[in-house]
């Protein structure tokens, strides 16, 4: 967080990641990261935004509460749960939440397959619209004896 900001790269990095499966487990990641350079920018880019995503809905000094925490001794799962408000586990539950939809659903709800899909479908309903207000129309007429 001290050393970049949030770029380009890294939200390609991320949305490729999630448009292929879930992201890695944030477990996972403090063990090691991979070894392959697409899948060590992709998991730079999680925990980058991960640490974004905790400083957004948590303020800004976030990471700071949780490293004072352990620095008076706690564990991290212990700091993190006193410093947040909530275990570890449930935090990374809603942070993933957020990435699924975001660089999953708002990409795919967005693509030109839908916006024609759309469009296809805005003319099907005006043309059935066009239709029952013609067929209303007619009926009238009958009823008046123009037709």
């Amino acid at each position: 967080m001290e050393s970049r900001h949030w770029s380009l790269r890294d939200v390609l990095a991320l949305g490729t990641m999630v448009l292929v499966g879930p992201p890695t487990p944030l477990q996972d990641l403090t063990r090691s990261f991979p070894s392959d350079d697409a899948a060590a920018r992709a998991a730079y880019a999680e925990s980058f935004h991960f640490v974004s995503y905790l400083e957004r809905e948590h303020g800004p000094d976030a990471v700071r509460r949780i490293l004072a925490k352990m620095k008076e001794g706690m564990t991290f799962p212990e700091a993190f749960r006193l410093a947040i408000g909530r275990d570890l586990s449930a935090e990374e539950a809603a942070w993933r939440d957020r990435v699924n939809f975001a660089y999953r659903w708002i990409p795919a709800l967005t693509s030109t397959g839908v916006l024609w899909a759309g469009i296809t479908l805005l003319v099907l309903l005006s043309r059935m619209a066009r239709r029952r207000r013609d067929r209303v129309l007619l009926e009238n007429w009958k009823e008046r004896g123009l037709d």
